[in-house]
């Protein structure tokens, strides 16, 4: 009875130690999935800064791209004025020109 109770002592000491040796693996495995966790989540604020970053740029960007367009528009339309204004002092340099060719002849 003393041997068989020593024998379940001693495996009632082993489980305890392999249990005890799983609990530290567990509890190693709980810290570093935290870690893990923290390293991720820090990860997702730099990310999610940048995203807000990259958001502001882009719209900063279109606003940019909005007056170079109204700016080009402007442009285009002084340029057709300015293309009318040549074509209408040509047409008179001509007329002026045909004038003063028929006084010579007159």
């Amino acid at each position: 009875l003393e041997r068989s109770s020593r024998i379940q002592e001693t495996k009632w000491d082993e489980a305890q130690a392999r249990a005890a040796i799983e609990t530290e693996t567990l509890q190693q495995s709980v810290a570093q999935c935290a870690e893990v966790l923290r390293a991720g989540d820090v990860l997702n604020a730099a990310l999610h800064d940048r995203q807000r970053a990259l958001t502001q740029e882009s719209e900063g960007l279109r606003q940019d791209n909005q007056r170079l367009q109204e700016h080009l528009e402007r442009s285009g339309a002084r340029e057709a004025e300015l293309q009318s204004a040549v074509s209408k002092a040509e047409q008179q340099q001509q007329q002026l020109e045909l004038a003063a060719a028929q006084r010579e002849e007159a």
